[in-house]
């Protein structure tokens, strides 16, 4: 583990058996959404599950937010994450989008 990221330990969601459940079912409807010959990690499955438990109801209560993925993926692929999160009910927004929203200035 990188030095920075063992000082920010809020900042990683370890995974938890719901979101490996959701994972799972992301990937059996789109298993076009990872490569499964590559070497690298691939996060794109369980991105979308943390947003989908982040949405489910007894979440909502909890922290009465919206959580929303950020992606500079195009929409127009069926297998890439703007088309897995629009199936699955999920805002998914550019990280311009973000920033707008936000009230963001640099």
């Amino acid at each position: 583990m990188v030095g920075w990221v063992k000082k920010k330990p809020k900042m990683f969601k370890r995974l938890d058996s719901d979101q490996a459940k959701r994972a799972s079912a992301i990937l059996a409807e789109c298993p076009a959404l990872i490569d499964p010959m590559s070497e690298m990690p691939q996060a794109d499955p369980f991105l979308i599950a943390l947003a989908q438990v982040g949405n489910a109801p007894q979440t909502q209560a909890l922290f009465k937010t919206k959580h929303v993925v950020v992606t500079q993926e195009g929409k127009v692929k069926a297998n890439k994450i703007p088309q897995v999160c629009a199936r699955a009910g999920i805002e998914c927004i550019r990280l311009l989008d973000l920033f707008e929203r936000e009230g963001w200035e640099f």
